[in-house]
């Protein structure tokens, strides 16, 4: 038995590996995409492995080709093999970088391009002498093919740091290049009457620039058209879907070759090395015809040639990608998924094991404590939730509504909103007085508490109030770095543990359940406390706030409002790269207003 397995390995090493290989590369053909929309760990876990996996199997397998001997039938075909493995490491044209981090090693790539041709050629100088002239010629222009196909990978990584699109901005004429963004959306406005998700698309490339010069930190200026394609397509509920596919070609900048595509006989052999040779060839053959026919066939394509005036061949390719749906797929479409926390659910959870919790804390130490804590938050206690389409309406609408007041969105963390209904002598405190993450966090507490309270029908307005809540927490709790810093993550511990003994103290019928603790803390528990002699609690300032807001007739149109601030602030504040790298894990909420708040100063500059 160990000698058959010494055999097969001996035998079949070499081809197992380049199969291997190729399987990969099919692998991520097919599902490089979903990083667009998809928020699952396990499907990314496996994307993130093939794409590892996918380099280093090529590089194993060329290195085992050089130092090993191989009978003299077996040579020319098993040479042929390592241009194959060279395309390989050129990678699909649908996933360049996994991370944002990726990109900033163009450097490295070419150094592994320099050494993996050296490789490759010493392969071919090694097994090639003496085979037939058809084959050799083949295996010197596949070479060739994967020089140029691995070199392409590099541009790509190369081109897409901010500092080389800034570059690109600077060495291209602005005024040339804002004229073909403006015919494109002349053109969509002229199709107002007859708008698809073809048409939004191509407006998304007249508005690139816009996006791209908020991702690299580009001055805000006046741009022509933008006030009517944003009146225009808010009026037939498209909005949403023009920033979304902004976001997804501008993830094509980061993370594809997009930009650089479209810049720019058997006798003697065994039947297993014929095998394995056919199906390498064949398979690079329908990968690369799979590459060329997506990028003849991409909305990259077809801006290009509206651009360049070739308005024939750009109708007639417009009408195929309208034939087969092109825009209508997934991958022009962020996720829709905001990940959800909810501070009162996890404590009314986690309050009958609170002398547990406290016990591994001080066992642990501060800083894995923490570490536990966090996992454990994100394992149990928060999770997605679909964003539904009145939510997203609602929050649209209102970052256009603080357009339209003139209002510099994203400048203050709620505090307009407040002064608009005459609530900022009041309940300003709240905003200007505290940290930002007490904001959060007092916010959180009485939004809940009036939304328990509240017997109105505004269904719609109670679910994005809720939605934008658990959401902002989450964003504290399990994703600090996209708030503006530094969040000091001891005034959520302090916040976190008052409220667990708080909850831990309820006794009696009210205590049977988690939802029991929870109704009994909202019904009745947190008002009992103002104007008590109760120890003072981190929380308080939550409840004190809810029992200003409660008898204001309005309360929800200002939590809202709130909300929606406090959400451009954050998207306003965060870094560049913590938006870019969002991206690739299925988008986030704070993202797609990073860019509507853009859009809607632009719409409204004088």
């Amino acid at each position: 038995m160990d000698r058959l397995l010494v055999d097969l390995r001996n035998e079949w090493a070499v081809q197992t590996l380049v199969l291997f290989s190729f399987t990969l590369q099919v692998f991520l053909l097919l599902f490089a995409s979903i990083r667009r929309y998809n928020v699952k760990i396990l499907p990314r876990f496996f994307l993130w492995l093939a794409y590892q996996l996918a380099d280093s199997t090529a590089l194993f397998t060329l290195g085992h080709m050089a130092i090993s001997n191989r009978p003299h039938e077996e040579q020319p075909l098993m040479a042929s093999w390592a241009p194959f493995l060279l395309v390989h490491l050129g990678g699909q044209d649908t996933i360049t970088a996994y991370s944002f981090e990726d990109n900033r090693l163009w450097l490295r790539h070419l150094q592994t391009l320099v050494v993996q041709v050296l490789g490759s050629a010493y392969v071919l100088y090694k097994y090639m002498p003496g085979s037939e002239t058809l084959m050799m010629v083949a295996a010197v222009l596949i070479f060739v093919v994967g020089i140029l196909k691995y070199g392409e990978r590099i541009w790509a990584l190369q081109s897409a740091s901010f500092d080389s699109i800034w570059n690109s901005f600077d060495r291209s004429d602005a005024s040339v290049r804002e004229s073909e963004r403006n015919r494109i959306l002349s053109d969509v406005l002229q199709r107002r009457y007859s708008l698809d998700e073809e048409t939004v698309l191509m407006g998304a490339h007249g508005l690139l620039d816009v996006c791209v010069g908020l991702f690299i930190g580009l001055e805000r200026r006046k741009r022509d058209y933008v006030r009517e394609i944003m009146r225009t397509l808010n009026a037939v509920d498209l909005l949403d879907k023009l920033m979304e596919m902004e976001l997804s070609l501008m993830y094509d900048i980061l993370y594809t070759k997009a930009t650089v595509i479209h810049t720019c006989s058997k006798h003697g052999h065994s039947r297993k090395d014929i095998a394995v040779t056919y199906v390498l060839s064949v398979g690079a053959l329908l990968l690369e015809m799979a590459s060329t026919v997506r990028a003849f066939g991409s909305t990259w394509t077809c801006a290009n040639l509206h651009n360049s005036k070739w308005h024939w061949l750009h109708g007639e390719l417009l009408s195929f990608r309208r034939s087969v749906g092109a825009a209508t797929t997934r991958n022009r479409r962020w996720s829709g998924f905001v990940y959800q926390y909810n501070l009162l659910e996890s404590c009314a959870h986690d309050a009958p094991r609170v002398p547990t919790l406290l016990r591994m804390a001080r066992l642990l130490g501060q800083a894995p404590g923490q570490i536990a804590e966090k996992w454990w938050d994100e394992l149990y206690h928060s999770g997605p939730a679909k964003l539904s389409n009145s939510t997203k309406e609602l929050v649209l609408k209102q970052i256009l509504r603080m357009g339209k007041r003139g209002e510099e969105i994203g400048s203050l963390p709620g505090l307009l909103t407040l002064k608009d209904v005459s609530l900022d002598d009041y309940v300003g405190w709240s905003i200007q007085d505290i940290g930002f993450e007490d904001s959060i966090m007092a916010w959180h507490l009485a939004s809940d508490i009036c939304l328990f309270a509240d017997r109105s029908d505004q269904t719609d307005l109670q679910e994005a109030i809720k939605v934008l809540s658990n959401y902002m927490m989450f964003l504290l709790v399990l994703r600090p770095h996209m708030l503006p810093g530094p969040v000091r993550r001891s005034r959520y511990d302090k916040f976190h543990e008052d409220l667990l003994k708080f909850m831990a103290s309820i006794s009696g019928p009210s205590a049977n359940s988690p939802q029991d603790r929870l109704e009994w803390c909202l019904r009745k528990g947190f008002h009992a406390r103002i104007n008590s002699d109760v120890p003072h609690a981190y929380f308080d300032a939550g409840v004190r706030l809810a029992d200003v807001l409660y008898d204001r007739p309005n309360r929800l149109d200002v939590i809202f409002g709130v909300w929606v601030e406090m959400l451009c602030y954050v998207a306003n504040h965060c870094s560049r790269e913590s938006h870019a790298r969002q991206l690739s894990m299925g988008g986030e909420l704070v993202t797609v207003v990073w860019l509507m708040a853009r859009h809607a100063n632009l719409s409204f500059i004088v």
